[in-house]
């Protein structure tokens, strides 16, 4: 998945521009908002649980981003502003086939349950790509996993859903670079996103998944038989490698696509 190895739900790494001056005011805010999240997360005990493909169609994903924002936004988002959110997803999930536990956008950590599933991704691009093993936010279903990403991105990313307000997918993308959300290369990202909402726009949410069936949106993840065993916890099931494997090569792929087509446009 183009991105999932970025820093995205990391907290700690969330941090203003070096070059972006702030007053001690602020500064205090912002410390005092970080002490109660990191206080808050104290009291919810974190659970590896087994890392399960939970594939959406574009519709269901949609259909669950729209609800979350209803309920944090109070307000319908508009298509245009909806539109940005799916192609992200889109890009992050390999068009919603290998969707990791209800993880819209590759998020790292721990979700609010306190579910944490262990994979390998990519860390960044070109000379500088590798492969490691990282945690990642799980959750029980994809409203839950919906609600927690609109969060990260008002918590986190406040320019980035701006972005989106305006149904500007350049500007979503760009606001995630520069706060850190992934090490791909901006460029390509900034392709990739736009190609993704313009399909959004003109052949329907549909037209961003795989075909899988609506009904996965409601599907849950028992936590008794999602919690992994001390045995099993070390080590990957091959169907869930492969899923990751093959959503890292659709969006790489994406985004090699979109850098050839910028260096033919230039």
């Amino acid at each position: 998945m183009a991105g999932v190895s970025a820093i995205r739900g990391s907290e700690s790494r969330q941090s203003p521009a070096l070059d972006t001056p702030i007053s001690n005011v602020a500064f205090a805010h912002e410390l005092a908002q970080r002490s109660k999240a990191d206080a808050a997360r104290a009291k919810t005990p974190s659970v590896v649980v087994e890392k399960m493909a939970t594939p959406l169609s574009g519709g269901a994903a949609a259909a669950a981003l729209k609800t979350a924002w209803e309920a944090r936004f109070h307000e319908s988002p508009r298509p245009e502003q909806l539109s940005v959110l799916v192609a992200q997803w889109s890009h992050e999930t390999g068009g919603g086939h290998a969707m990791m536990n209800y993880n819209f956008g590759g998020i790292k950590g721990t979700g609010p349950s306190g579910l944490t599933a262990n994979y390998v991704t990519t860390e960044g691009f070109g000379d500088s790509e590798r492969k490691i093993t990282d945690q990642f936010r799980a959750y029980r279903g994809a409203a839950e996993g919906a609600a927690d990403y609109l969060k990260l991105l008002q918590d986190h990313f406040p320019g980035a859903l701006d972005g989106a307000r305006r149904g500007d997918p350049a500007g979503f993308v760009r606001a995630l670079k520069k706060g850190g959300y992934f090490t791909d290369s901006e460029e390509s990202y900034v392709k990739s996103v736009t190609a993704l909402t313009a399909q959004a726009r003109a052949a329907g949410y549909d037209a961003m998944g795989h075909g899988i069936g609506p009904s996965a949106s409601s599907r849950t993840l028992p936590l008794a038989a999602t919690v992994a065993s001390s045995a099993s916890s070390t080590s990957l099931s091959l169907a869930a490698v492969d899923a990751v494997a093959m959503a890292d090569e659709l969006s790489r792929a994406a985004l090699r696509i979109a850098a050839a087509q910028s260096r033919e446009d230039g």
